[in-house]
């Protein structure tokens, strides 16, 4: 599979903002000048970089939320599914050391995963294939039932449509 892509979203210090219809192969977020007037060491940057990967969906149902977010200071690995049927809510979650979490700057080829006994989150990208899986699993959680399953979601005939939103002047967020 040939799959069109653009290189990487910061050129010359700078973030490109936008939208885009090929996938990046890079979000190079720590190679972004934040403060031009001040020189900021790339490990000043990293710690003020949040990153995560986050997976939504449903149907008629339930509505469910897989996430793994790493804002540096704290992290968490999170499965939330919401029962619309019956308005039953479950939020299976662990607060992790951000050393646990290492999220991936693409998702052409690349993995990331938190497991532990009660929870645990597996995300295989593979764009460059044409899909991504994600399994997950929770059980142990007082008062929730376990939960199990896996998600793939086939890529290989999507338009892609990547948005590099600035939220205030020079604030950025990756997602």
């Amino acid at each position: 599979m040939h799959l069109k892509t653009k290189s990487n979203l910061v050129k010359d210090a700078q973030i490109e903002f936008g939208t885009f219809h090929e996938p990046i192969e890079r979000v190079n977020l720590i190679d972004a000048d934040a403060f031009p007037s001040f020189p900021t060491p790339k490990w000043f940057k990293n710690i003020r970089l949040k990153e995560f990967q986050a997976f939504q969906g449903g149907n008629e149902d339930f509505f469910f939320n897989i996430a793994l977010f790493n804002a540096k200071v704290s992290a968490f690995a999170q499965i939330r599914i919401f029962y619309i049927s019956t308005g039953e809510h479950y939020i299976y979650e662990k607060q992790l050391f951000p050393t646990r979490l290492n999220i991936p700057d693409n998702v052409l080829n690349s993995q990331d995963s938190y497991v532990s006994k009660s929870l645990s989150i597996k995300i295989e990208n593979k764009l460059s294939e044409g899909f991504i899986k994600v399994k997950f699993q929770a059980s142990q959680f007082k008062g929730m039932p376990d939960v199990e399953g896996e998600i793939i979601g086939h890529f290989e005939n999507a338009q892609h449509i990547i948005a590099s939103i600035p939220f205030a002047e020079k604030k950025y967020i990756r997602c």
